[in-house]
């Protein structure tokens, strides 16, 4: 059987909505999504939240959610102040079931309350991930600054 060529013009390219491979441009300049999926619900303390936390919370994932960078996020606005949180004691049990290269980091969204979130990111499918691992109240975890 004899399948015919056809000739292709010389300047021709294949339109971006029909490649499967995104640049890296395009993912840098994407903001993040925001996903539960790494959520632990053992750890929630969404419903014992001081008043007010969480429309802290919500105006914190909004700002997140029109991020392309968290670093450059950081340096636009003083909402945004993280911790790293290293993988041993307590903080172990969050750490539980994620990927060995992923790093959790700590926000609390007021000072002098109790509340934490908790989230890392990743990178999938050529999508910016911002995991919420846990929103926690009334708990102290020993933390690590960075």
């Amino acid at each position: 059987m004899h399948i015919p060529k056809k000739k292709l013009k010389e300047n021709y390219r294949i339109p971006k909505e029909a490649s499967l491979l995104e640049s890296d441009e395009s993912i840098e300049s994407s903001p993040y999504l925001i996903s539960f999926s790494m959520y632990k619900n053992k750890f929630c303390g969404l419903e014992n939240l001081e008043k007010g936390l969480s429309k802290n919370i919500l105006k914190f994932l909004k700002v997140i959610g029109n991020c392309t960078d968290l670093n450059h996020c950081k340096k636009r606005t003083t909402l945004l102040k993280f911790t790293r949180i290293d993988r041993k004691n307590e903080y172990l049990k969050l750490y539980n079931s994620l990927d060995p290269e992923d790093i959790i980091y700590e926000y609390k969204p007021s000072k002098g309350k109790t509340c934490r979130v908790f989230f890392c990111t990743t990178i999938k499918n050529y999508q910016k991930i911002f995991n919420l691992v846990s929103i926690t109240s009334n708990k102290h975890f020993e933390t690590k600054k960075f």
